[in-house]
């Protein structure tokens, strides 16, 4: 798993993230160098309260996203509360 480190902070103009992959769904946090072992203790309890089936999800509203975009409008006003509401 990722953590956050630089060196010399006056060099540094990047975050790195600690990072958690659950197929396409990916948690990402940050401290800004300040605390990795933060991020990483945030990043692991948020990774672990992700249910179950997420890729699955993940992929059937990727589909439905280019169903929309294909038609032609945004996706952006769309709402997605029933698609998510199990989660």
């Amino acid at each position: 798993m990722g953590s956050e480190m630089c060196i010399r902070d006056s060099l540094c103009s990047f975050i790195l993230p600690a990072i958690a992959r659950h197929g396409p769904v990916i948690v990402a946090v940050s401290t800004q160098g300040r605390s990795p072992s933060l991020a990483a203790r945030l990043r692991d309890r948020l990774a672990s309260a992700l249910p179950d089936g997420l890729d699955p999800l993940a992929e059937s509203l990727a589909s439905t996203r280019r169903q929309i975009r294909d038609d032609g409008p945004s996706t952006d006003g769309v709402d997605w509360a029933d698609e998510l509401a199990g989660v």
